[in-house]
């Protein structure tokens, strides 16, 4: 069905942004070279000598219409589900992510957050499979910034593990949160997580993606958004991270950036660890030692700087946290099983429901990405 929006400059940038072979770099130099996204679509004279120019498969994307009408259905659903496009070149883009190597060209936006320049940004990452060490270490972390820097706003990616608690402490002290997500804003990923997505928005704070609405998360596009996370904040603080935690991309993308990053110790002995303290041994992130510490490394004014709040030094208050609903899971073998036996390994998952190794991780990708169950330390699975 046609859209009944006219194209804006915003329309053709979210067009060109919608080409297959031009990345975001190469699409905004695109448009400062042509001085608009308009005129690439529309000015004729300035098509007829620019596309020939380009390789073949990007001047044939360009010159066909279903660019901008699929643009126009995009900026038509997203008024239908209060989703703000913000253009590269526009004011209200967040300024510290033009900064980095691969910035979004169009940042979508779900909630009332624009505080982008008046707020410190702050990312707080970490293991999905997160410790009872990792939870009290993320409230606390949360806690002490907002005491300490109460303009502090708590960047995350609404992952399990160290991701929801640390938006949910950011919910319980009243500081905004941002969650970063790695699909269009229409939906969630992962469900389970609706109830403290919900009160993000209600409390003042955003959903933010690269990609339009209707896109559903896949592998890849995890790990891109990492760089999105690290990009709108000026530190990454990694709370529990193992060798291969997806956290650690996180941290790079932030050094990449020139931005900083901070690591939180744990045991020698705890596989969870092992990111952060490879991080601390490489010289790679500054050792977490409490917020006014990172505060001062940061260079940023505390609340009161003749008061120091010690690192874990004041016990942990906080307002009650939301209520967690019961849930009723759908009829399938393996939550069945998870239901009656509780953490199971893939393995174990194999034995007890008959399915081949294959068959039963493609099934627990799909159950974890609807939200129905979460991995945990050592390749393990469980219901959440």
């Amino acid at each position: 069905m046609p859209s009944s929006l006219t194209p804006t400059e915003r329309t053709y940038a979210i067009a060109l942004s919608l080409t297959k072979y031009v990345g975001p770099r190469s699409a905004i130099e695109l448009i400062e070279a042509l001085g608009s996204a308009t005129a690439l679509f529309t000015d004729a004279e300035l098509r007829a000598r620019i596309l020939p120019r380009l390789p073949q498969r990007i001047a044939q994307q360009l010159a066909s219409p279903t660019l901008v009408e699929e643009a126009l259905r995009i900026e038509e659903r997203s008024q239908r589900e209060g989703i703000r496009p913000i253009f590269f070149l526009s004011e209200d883009y967040p300024a510290p992510l033009r900064e980095i190597a691969v910035p979004p060209m169009v940042l979508y936006v779900r909630g009332e957050y624009v505080a982008w320049a008046e707020r410190r940004h702050v990312s707080v990452v970490g293991t999905r499979s997160i410790s009872d060490y990792g939870r009290v270490l993320t409230q606390q972390v949360v806690r002490e910034l907002s005491a300490t820097c109460p303009a502090s706003t708590i960047v995350s990616g609404l992952a399990y593990g160290v991701d929801i608690q640390a938006h949910e402490a950011a919910l319980n002290r009243s500081l905004p949160t941002v969650a970063v997500l790695a699909h269009g804003l229409d939906t969630l990923y992962p469900s389970a997580h609706w109830r403290i997505a919900e009160q993000i928005l209600r409390d003042g704070g955003a959903w933010v993606s690269e990609y339009p609405p209707g896109v559903k998360p896949y592998r890849q596009a995890f790990v891109a958004r990492n760089r999105i996370i690290a990009g709108l904040s000026a530190a990454t603080i990694v709370i529990e991270a193992g060798e291969h935690s997806g956290s650690l991309s996180t941290a790079n993308y932030a050094l990449e950036s020139g931005r900083e990053v901070f690591a939180c110790p744990g045991r020698l002995t705890d596989p969870e660890s092992i990111g952060c303290h490879k991080l601390i041994e490489e010289q790679r992130a500054h050792l977490y030692l409490g917020a006014s510490s990172m505060i001062k490394e940061l260079g940023w004014r505390a609340l009161d700087e003749g008061a120091e709040v010690h690192p874990f030094s004041t016990p942990l208050v906080e307002k009650p946290a939301l209520p967690s609903p019961a849930r009723e899971y759908p009829p399938h073998p393996l939550l069945a099983i998870l239901i009656e036996q509780g953490v199971l390994s893939v393995d174990e998952l194999s034995r007890l429901s008959g399915m081949d190794l294959m068959t039963v991780r493609s099934e627990l990708f799909d159950l974890e990405l609807d939200g129905w169950i979460q991995a945990r330390a050592g390749g393990c699975y469980s219901l959440c």
